[in-house]
């Protein structure tokens, strides 16, 4: 009795140490995972009344306009956090990246308006796609996140969240047209921005403002270096599904799309961790033994995430999508989830944090020349099956880019020993 009151004492003070990081938790999960989350959730949906053929469409849609908004988005949401929790100039930094999201959005979607309606089939279902990159300016999750508005965020995720399901269990049900699904994203999207302006004017942050663009507010380097960054890491991420596109069919993206998704999700618990754990971390940037527990605690709850989720996974498929699936891709592929944990928080929380974004973007390089190094192997010894080679490929890269990261990792931690001595 007394063993078990002890355990009950200690995990009370666990609770009370911890409350603050567990209320973030959960108030960025609702942001976070529920963004991912409705893709997931449509699936059975679209299937259902568009079919395999142009499922493949809205995932590819998907994909080209996320290859633009890496460029929209211009590496804030990787760098803004951690440059607002440092105690940059809250007003003239977001604004400062209004100004710039802005003018690269109008610029880059004049490029892509003419790619589409030069190059695909649906030009316009295409380009409403793009139009749904406005999130990134509407909605400057960075800012809230560097402050630690964990609850603003929260509240302006379950509203988009909410209008998304609603309009898509109501108005796709009853008009089958493939381009109300942009149209319903874009709209949620619109909703959820003047709400964002609202929680920003609640905490005195005037935003939507054009201003001169000051050098001195913001570290250029460091955000060209995650522009380089994300430029590359279209290889990996995007190029994947074009390659099956093009050797197997829009048909067999469903399989890849679940995998990627799936990693996606078991990616989100990790992202949110780390994003509430920044300011942390910022305060403990010299600290490696602290990181090292870190990444310790990311690796043991990653494997055990991906174990649960392959558990169930049977059962989601089976139950709610009619059409005969590949489990073994989905599993396989999912695996890749700790890799990319691993890394991501190495990133986010270790090297930006360090100042050693430099070391992120090499490893971005390799991870883009094993990915094609691995394409052309395999295809090179001929091998049958396409969407295996590039599922194999993928898996390998995150394997790799995670073994980079933490050599990085012991490097830094060497000469940081060697400096104290």
């Amino acid at each position: 009795m007394n063993i078990s009151n002890r355990y009950l004492t200690n995990f009370k003070l666990f609770l009370k140490k911890k409350r603050h990081l567990i209320k973030d938790y959960f108030n960025y999960s609702l942001f976070d995972l529920l963004g991912v989350a409705i893709p997931v959730i449509t699936i059975p949906l679209f299937l259902e009344i568009f079919g395999r053929l142009e499922y493949g469409d809205i995932v590819l849609a998907r994909v080209y306009s996320g290859i633009a908004g890496l460029f929209v988005d211009f590496s804030f949401k990787r760098v803004g956090s951690k440059n607002i929790a440092n105690g940059e100039q809250k007003k003239n930094y977001l604004n400062t990246s209004f100004t710039i999201k802005s003018l690269v959005f109008i610029v880059v979607g004049i490029i892509y308006f003419c790619f589409c309606f030069c190059f695909l089939e649906r030009p316009l279902f295409y380009f409403i796609f793009y139009l749904l990159n406005l999130q990134t300016i509407l909605i400057p999750n960075f800012f809230y996140v560097g402050l630690g508005e964990f609850k603003s965020l929260s509240k302006i995720g379950f509203l988009v969240s909410l209008i998304q399901i609603v309009l898509f269990f109501t108005i796709i049900t009853t008009y089958n047209y493939l381009i109300l699904v942009p149209l319903i994203y874009l709209i949620s999207i619109i909703i959820g921005g003047v709400y964002s302006h609202y929680e920003l004017k609640k905490i005195n942050v005037p935003y939507f403002k054009f201003i001169r663009i000051n050098k001195k507010s913001i570290e250029w380097q460091e955000n060209f270096n995650f522009l380089k960054k994300n430029a590359l890491a279209i290889v990996k991420d995007r190029l994947s599904y074009v390659i099956i596109n093009l050797y197997v069919g829009k048909a067999s993206i469903l399989e890849f799309d679940l995998g990627l998704k799936l990693v996606n999700l078991l990616a989100r618990p990790v992202s949110i961790y780390s994003n509430i754990l920044i300011r942390k971390s910022v305060k403990n940037s010299g600290n490696f033994k602290f990181i090292f527990n870190q990444i310790k605690y990311v690796a043991i709850f990653s494997f055990i995430l991906w174990i649960i989720s392959s558990i169930f996974l049977k059962i989601f498929v089976t139950s709610v999508i009619n059409d005969p699936v590949n489990l073994f891709v989905i599993i396989f592929l999912s695996g890749s989830s700790i890799f990319l944990n691993i890394t991501s928080f190495i990133n986010s929380n270790g090297l930006i944090v360090l100042n050693k974004s430099n070391y992120v973007f090499i490893g971005m390089v390799v991870s883009t020349v094993s990915f094609l190094s691995l394409i052309l192997i395999m295809f090179q010894t001929q091998l049958t099956k396409p969407l295996l080679i590039v599922t194999s490929a993928v898996f390998l890269t995150y394997l790799i880019e995670s073994l980079y990261a933490m050599c990085v990792m012991l490097k830094l931690n060497k000469i940081n020993k060697l400096i104290n001595e």
